[in-house]
């Protein structure tokens, strides 16, 4: 099966593409899956004006993108969507332009897969290397501390890859929910 993936360097695309079981490409012809990985990311407690304005592009163009595709979408989303509270409490761009992106696949694609995403660790300090140096395991390597919950819950990478495969390989539409694992601050800085 060929699979046109976005975000094709990205840390969880090149995960994903290690594994053989499928055809990846970047481009859509030819296509019969689309997993849109590729996304602006912020990982600063607040989001400005300017990273609005980027995520606002990316909405734009990512339904530009769903419109054109003629087959199953996967989209990675993220649990922070599940942080928006009534009161607007836990909102930000980033997460309302995700949820926003949700509903519009949910309601435009005939069949569709939602990845929600949370904070992605791994045992392997090679994949800690691969990583953007804002993400947490690289955070913590470099004793910056700042915004890191005492205890919260992650996604192992390993737990990700085995997951999405799956579904590429027994498509459902639906939201796909991750198993988190809870860990502590001194427990996430000795993996």
């Amino acid at each position: 099966m060929k699979v046109a993936i976005t975000g094709w360097n990205g840390f969880l695309a090149t995960k994903l593409r290690q594994r053989t079981e499928f055809e990846w490409q970047e481009e859509l012809d030819g296509a019969d899956m689309l997993v849109h990985m590729g996304s602006p990311t912020f990982t600063q407690q607040e989001l400005f004006e300017h990273d609005a304005q980027v995520m606002h592009q990316y909405v734009r163009e990512t339904i530009k993108l769903f419109d054109r595709f003629q087959g199953p979408i996967v989209f990675a989303s993220t649990t922070g969507v599940d942080d928006i509270k009534l009161d607007h409490t836990g909102t930000t761009s980033y997460n309302l332009g995700k949820l926003y992106l949700e509903n519009y696949l949910m309601y435009e694609a005939d069949k569709w897969a939602i990845l929600r995403i949370g904070t992605i660790i791994s045992r392997d300090p090679a994949d800690v290397e691969m990583m953007k140096p804002d993400r947490i395991q690289p955070r913590i390597q470099r004793k910056d501390m700042s915004y890191i919950e005492w205890k919260d819950h992650y996604l192992f990478v390993d737990d990700f890859v085995k997951t999405t495969l799956e579904l590429l390989r027994n498509f459902k539409t639906g939201i796909v929910e991750y198993p988190l694992t809870e860990l502590t601050l001194p427990e996430l800085a000795k993996l």
